[in-house]
């Protein structure tokens, strides 16, 4: 299947451009000193307003300007919402072990009591895992 964006007798013309672009950057043929100076002042502003954009790229990717662009999370910075996130999952895990300890203190059956074990038992592996220290859990009597 052969699709065709011209009309019959007519060239594309998306690359009509790029002649255009090379008049523009290659230098003139003659020795016109008035196309020549016109000519290196199109290259030396374009040249400047590459290496400008450049440098104001830089600079807000730096973060050097945080009132335009805060630029990219430094290790510090990512460091400390790692540490936010894991102190939030650190207390949400706690309240919920405290809570499946309740219950199971307050269980009447054995199934009961087990049941809420095996929920403590995996939340206390991803708070050891967390935190790299074993859950303190607290005896039904203090609960």
């Amino acid at each position: 299947m052969n699709v065709s964006l011209t009309l019959p007798g007519e060239r594309f013309v998306m690359w009509d451009f790029i002649p255009t672009m090379l008049k523009w950057i290659v230098p003139p043929p003659d020795a016109d000193v008035a196309a020549n100076h016109g000519w290196r002042w199109r290259i030396a502003t374009f040249t400047a307003a590459s290496f400008m954009g450049v440098c104001m790229i830089t600079v807000m990717a730096f973060g050097w300007v945080p009132a335009v662009f805060a630029g990219f999370a430094s290790s510090a910075a990512l460091q400390d919402s790692v540490n936010e996130q894991r102190q939030h999952w650190v207390y949400q895990l706690d309240t919920q072990i405290l809570g499946y300890r309740i219950q199971q203190c307050h269980a009447t059956t054995a199934e009961a009591r087990a049941l809420y074990f095996s929920k403590m038992q995996w939340l206390m592996e991803e708070y050891q895992r967390l935190t790299k220290q074993a859950y303190p859990l607290p005896a039904c009597g203090d609960v």
